[in-house]
C-alpha cells in the first residue's frame, strides 16, 4: 500500500508573476483553512507559475477541486497532488530530480 493521492493537498498552476502565496491563500480559504505556497525560482526570485495548497481535511480539498477558483484576475488550474512516482500524468519518464520542468508551458498553444 501507501503512495497515491496526498491527503488535503492540491497542485495549483496557471499563476502569474503577480500572484503571491498570500493571494492564493486568500482565494482558497473560502473552502476552508489552508496553507499555501507559491514555488519561487531561486535563481531570479520569480514565481515559477505554480504552487501548492494544503487543506486540513479532504472534504474541503474536494470542494476546492470541484470549484472554479480565481486568484486576482486569473482562473487557476487545480489538480490533485500525487506522491512522487504516483502521478498519473507523468506517464513518460517522470520522476527523478528536476522532473516537471518541461511541463507544457501555458504560453505554447
Amino acid at each position: 500500500g501507501g503512495g497515491g493521492v496526498i491527503q488535503g493537498k492540491l497542485f495549483v498552476a496557471n499563476l502569474t508573476q503577480e500572484i503571491s502565496s498570500d493571494m492564493v491563500a486568500e482565494a482558497f480559504s473560502q473552502y476552508g483553512p489552508c496553507d499555501c505556497e507559491v514555488m519561487i525560482d531561486k535563481s531570479n526570485g520569480r514565481s515559477r507559475g505554480f504552487g501548492f495548497v494544503r487543506f486540513q481535511n479532504e472534504a474541503e480539498k474536494q470542494t476546492a477541486l470541484a470549484s472554479d477558483t480565481w486568484v486576482g484576475s486569473v482562473q487557476v488550474e487545480v489538480s490533485e497532488c500525487w506522491e512522487k512516482g504516483h502521478d498519473p500524468r507523468a506517464g513518460k519518464g517522470g520522476g527523478g530530480k528536476g522532473g516537471g520542468k518541461n511541463r507544457s508551458s501555458p504560453y505554447s498553444s
